[in-house]
């Protein structure tokens, strides 16, 4: 096997914790969306498929292009990627009408007891029928992963973030969507993540276009350089630090820069960073990026 991933890996019988889940009002297979729809349509049965079969003791690469995608990362130590546990393409209802569409690198780190074949997520899935119905549920905002593992940062800031920025607090995690640059886990990134633009384009772009979020936002420094160098992709315009100056209150020392550029699929997608993480802006910036943004008619 090779060193760069960790595969099946055997769970401890004291990991596994009991829990009640109880599926949201609704229809929970989410089978049919509008024709309108057809690449998420496409994107949410493949899969559907592909994490249904590793449930059932299949490679998660064993469909192309997956094992062309999985080995466009290759991390060491911290950065290893996990096989053990399933890949999570997109996190929200891909059949829903988001207001706003985040890019991730990759999901994080892996947690067996709830993402391995014999996990708690794994056993919502068999329950909702579908990873699509599963990933609508948003189940790192919830409980049990709330309870058991604590708060994820990483999905409620960007919630705060969307409410900020349509100044509307009565929006839920129903109206945002996220699509990862790499679905499979691990614990940090430690080497680029280097995918086919083609997989990104057809898993990522295409779906997020059809989706018909008027708004994409990418935040960290990471992205600064990934996005430039995915085929088809063209920035448009740069502001604050290495662009054109922007009305920010934070110090020149953060090197404050948002970058603007457009998807081979048309749509739009706005990148920032500051100094401090990949975390979204604070609410002061918030309001001035987003008087910027709507200046440029975007």
């Amino acid at each position: 096997m090779p060193s760069n991933y960790e595969s099946d890996q055997k769970l401890r019988p004291d990991t596994m914790k009991e829990c009640t889940f109880n599926p949201p009002h609704g229809d929970p297979a989410f089978d049919h969306l509008p024709m309108h729809r057809s690449h998420c349509q496409r994107i949410a049965r493949f899969w559907n498929e592909v994490i249904s079969d590793f449930l059932g003791g299949v490679s998660s690469q064993c469909r192309s292009p997956l094992d062309s995608w999985f080995a466009s990362y290759f991390g060491s130590k911290d950065g290893v990627k996990r096989d053990d546990v399933f890949p999570e393409p997109y996190m929200g209802r891909i059949d829903g009408n988001p207001r706003m569409v985040f890019l991730a690198l990759n999901p994080g780190q892996a947690f067996p007891s709830f993402q391995s074949r014999s996990g708690v997520f794994a056993a919502e899935i068999h329950q909702l029928g579908s990873y699509q119905a599963w990933a609508a549920t948003w189940p790192y905002l919830r409980d049990p992963w709330n309870s058991q593992i604590g708060m994820d940062r990483f999905h409620r800031s960007r919630l705060t973030f969307m409410r900020r920025w349509y100044d509307d607090k009565t929006l839920s995690e129903d109206h945002m969507l996220t699509f990862e640059l790499f679905p499979w886990h691990s614990k940090r990134l430690t080497a680029p993540i280097r995918p086919d633009p083609a997989i990104i384009t057809e898993f990522v772009w295409e779906p997020i276009a059809d989706s018909g979020a008027p708004y994409v936002f990418a935040f960290g420094a990471d992205w600064f350089s990934i996005l430039p160098r995915l085929e088809g992709f063209e920035v448009i315009d740069s502001l604050g630090f290495g662009g054109r100056p922007f009305p920010t209150k934070v110090k020149p020392g953060a090197r404050k820069a948002i970058m603007i550029g457009r998807t081979p699929s048309g749509t739009t997608v706005i990148a920032e960073k500051h100094s401090g993480g990949a975390t979204p802006p604070s609410e002061t910036e918030t309001a001035l990026l987003r008087a910027e943004i709507r200046q440029l008619n975007l």
